[in-house]
Formats: structure tokens, C-alpha cells, sequence
């Protein structure tokens, strides 16, 4: 991916205003995780409104394309950007088709925003916040994490 940005820098304040809405009252139909022996609080709803602000946040909201697989974060970190975050928790990929520009990347003064055809994020499984984003032209292999989940954007 071009570019890649983690919990540890500043969130624009849409993205923690909507994961922390979402945490405190997600609706709709519970997605389990990997082993299927209990709920988890995000939702493919959730799923659905996190893409749709993601989307709108990195320069395109008119976005019909998304897919979502449940997995781990080091899955999901290997997937997309081949590094290793050595940790089972579970975590959803999200991947959106689109013209899409890093907004909110850090660049070096006079850098052009990252921009690509992918805009991907990893939401936290059982607290619902983003931990991860990027933007690029490479497509992240999602039936190899598991079942895919089409959403509806």
C-alpha cells in the first residue's frame, strides 16, 4: 500500500467520534468470530457505516464496492502490508474499490497524498475501532483469510 497509518497517530475526529458511536450501540446482524464461540459487538451495519466514512474521509464518497473478512490482526496486517503484528485477536479487513486519496497522511512538506484504486482498514473485532488504514493500488487476496462478506455501500 502507499500508505499506511496506525493507532499510534492522531485520528481524525470523525473516525473516533464514529468508532466510539458504534462501539456504544452498534445494530444490526452479529458476526461471530473465527471459532464461532461467541458474539462479537461489530456488525456487518457497523462494517457498512465505518466504509462509508472511511470512504468520504479519503476523498471519495460515492464508493459501491467493499468487502470485509473476519480474521486476526496479524493476518490482516500480513495480507495487506507483509509485516507481522503477533497477535491472534480477532479483526475485520475491510477493503473498498474506488479513487481514493490519504487525506490525512503524513507526507514530507511538498510530498504529493498517497492516493490508489484500494482503500483499506482493520477494525478491531471486539472493540470496534480502527487500528490500521492505507490507501493503494494493490488488491488484498480477502478469500485467503476466510469467508468474505459482500457489503452493501
Amino acid at each position: 500500500m502507499a500508505a499506511r497509518r496506525t493507532h499510534l497517530g492522531v485520528w481524525p475526529v470523525w473516525v473516533v467520534a464514529l468508532s466510539t458511536a458504534i462501539t456504544l450501540g452498534a445494530c444490526g446482524a452479529e458476526t461471530q468470530t473465527p471459532n464461532q464461540d461467541s458474539a462479537v459487538t461489530v456488525t456487518v451495519t457497523t462494517l457498512t457505516a465505518l466504509a462509508h466514512q472511511m470512504a468520504a474521509g479519503a476523498d471519495d464518497s460515492n464508493v459501491t464496492v467493499g468487502d470485509a473478512v473476519l480474521t486476526t490482526l496479524d493476518a490482516a496486517s500480513t495480507a495487506t502490508s507483509g509485516s507481522t503484528v503477533d497477535s491472534n485477536q480477532s479483526a475485520y479487513l475491510v477493503q473498498l474499490q474506488g479513487h481514493f486519496t490519504a487525506l490525512d497522511a503524513s507526507v514530507p512538506s511538498g510530498a504529493k497524498l498517497p492516493t490508489g484504486t484500494y482503500l483499506i482498514f482493520v477494525v478491531d473485532a471486539s472493540s470496534g475501532l480502527i487500528t490500521e488504514w492505507g490507501v493503494g493500488n494493490r488488491k488484498a487476496d480477502l478469500l485467503a483469510l476466510g469467508s468474505v462478506i459482500a457489503l452493501s455501500l
